[in-house]
């Protein structure tokens, strides 16, 4: 089993100009990444933990708003389909039976709870901007909290929900700074 999910909370840091977004344990330590080619989560001796396939396709309507495409694959280092993220947050298994499902929760942060097939809660993802004063390009944050008792597969499709959110934001804040013809930090 990888490193990488053995930690009950995680942080995934956007990265506007590198090539991947450090993820990090609690203390801060750097304990995988998340390369933007292809969209692949990496443990921290190098190893594929997870890919999501499809993403540009079923992003929007997974994370609530606009029409569904196609739904997002999450798939394992090996190469086994372990969850699809369809729909308004629905995460179903392989086999297609409801695995669980993401729910936002509105305050000061975009929170959402992510549920398992019972309904009972197995974690948190929180997207964070930073405090006021802060720079976005250097304090946007995804955090992942495991609170419950996540089945494998459920938890490589919550590593790999917060892999996208990271991703998402990233390149929308780059678009958009791009937009406007502000340059990016080197």
């Amino acid at each position: 089993m990888s490193s990488l999910l053995t930690y009950d909370k995680l942080v995934f840091r956007a990265s506007y100009t590198a090539d991947a977004h450090p993820i990090l344990d609690e203390a801060g330590v750097e304990v995988g990444r998340v390369a933007r080619e292809g969209l692949v989560v990496y443990d921290r001796e190098n190893v594929p933990l997870l890919s999501i396939e499809n993403l540009e396709r079923g992003r929007k309507s997974f994370f609530g708003f606009g029409r569904s495409v196609s739904p997002a694959l999450v798939v394992d280092g090996r190469g086994r389909a372990v969850a699809t993220l369809g729909k308004r947050g629905e995460i179903t298994d392989a086999s297609g039976a409801r695995a669980g499902a993401m729910k936002r929760r509105w305050n000061r942060l975009t929170t959402y709870v992510i549920e398992d097939s019972t309904g009972k809660e197995a974690g948190r993802l929180t997207c964070d901007l930073g405090s006021r004063g802060e720079r976005p390009m250097e304090a946007a944050t995804v955090h992942i909290t495991f609170t419950g008792d996540p089945t494998s597969d459920l938890r490589l499709a919550m590593l790999g929900i917060a892999a996208a959110a990271v991703e998402i934001f990233s390149s929308q804040v780059t678009s958009l700074l791009e937009r406007f013809r502000v340059e990016l930090p080197s």
